[in-house]
């Protein structure tokens, strides 16, 4: 994914954005046919049309010079992406793991549905309904995402498994942290244009952030692979809270294999 093409980019970025062709070529000055080339790979614009349409998408300029190695700038807003919505094996979670391929760091909020929102169901099973990811990469950019539909937000954690392994895999460095949003900020998020950087911002100095240490005993090692093997559905609070609770003994190896196993979680 980091080796996209200039054409890729645009059309990768404008998607996760929500944005039309019609809203970009209108925004840039150029026909649509222009741009449905351009994201094809058919037909080149000038640069001076590039750095236009990268202010739309928050597309760093200096990347179209190749001044910078990083795609992404807006320091001052919220760079605001939908999950990515796709078949079996695309992960809900592409954009996140397309921005920490080119940082060294990611500080990563799961934002929790209010308890008078969430649904009866994940409340009765213990369950954490995600409804959005906030994360910044450090370079003063705030990311927020969320799914694609405004009445039906989806529930992130579908993709808390694999985002485990990308984690452990990744040579990014995530810090995580949880945040109850209120209705407020629920509606705020649904509502996707009113939401903004002052909305979210605040959080990353309110939370308490754990960095994900990627040193993993054999123990461990094999309770990844069985999970990876099984693709289990996310039945704690995150894959990691079954980690921390082997680090601290309070339930033993063979317990989270057969949780794994049997769906049911052993964490008291």
């Amino acid at each position: 994914m980091k080796n996209l093409t200039l054409n890729e980019l645009f059309k990768f970025v404008r998607e996760l954005t929500g944005q039309t062709q019609v809203d970009v070529s209108s925004a840039a000055g150029i026909t649509h046919q222009s741009l449905l080339k351009f994201e094809k790979g058919q037909a080149s614009l000038k640069k001076e049309t590039l750095k236009g349409m990268a202010v739309a998408l928050s597309i760093n300029p200096e990347y179209i010079d190749g001044k910078s190695s990083y795609p992404f700038n807006n320091p001052t807003g919220l760079i605001k992406m939908f999950a990515t919505e796709g078949g079996i094996f695309q992960s809900l979670l592409e954009p996140l793991y397309f921005v920490a391929e080119f940082n060294h760091r990611i500080d990563l909020i799961f934002l929790i549905a209010p308890n008078d929102i969430e649904n009866k169901l994940f409340r009765k099973l213990g369950l954490l309904w995600i409804f959005a990811l906030a994360f910044t990469d450090g370079r003063g950019n705030i990311f927020l995402l969320r799914g694609r539909k405004e009445k039906h937000l989806i529930n992130l954690a579908v993709g808390i498994p694999s985002l485990i392994f990308k984690i452990l895999e990744s040579n990014c460095l995530f810090a995580i942290a949880q945040h109850k949003a209120d209705k407020y900020l629920f509606d705020k998020i649904r509502a996707w244009n009113d939401v903004s950087r002052e909305d979210i911002e605040p959080l990353f100095h309110e939370v308490n952030f754990n960095e994900v240490n990627k040193e993993i005993s054999d123990d461990e090692g094999e309770q990844l692979k069985v999970q990876r093997e099984k693709t289990m559905k996310p039945l704690s609070e995150l894959d990691l809270v079954i980690i921390q609770s082997m680090r601290a003994e309070k339930v033993s190896h063979d317990e989270v294999l057969k949780f794994i196993k049997s769906e049911k979680s052993p964490i008291p």
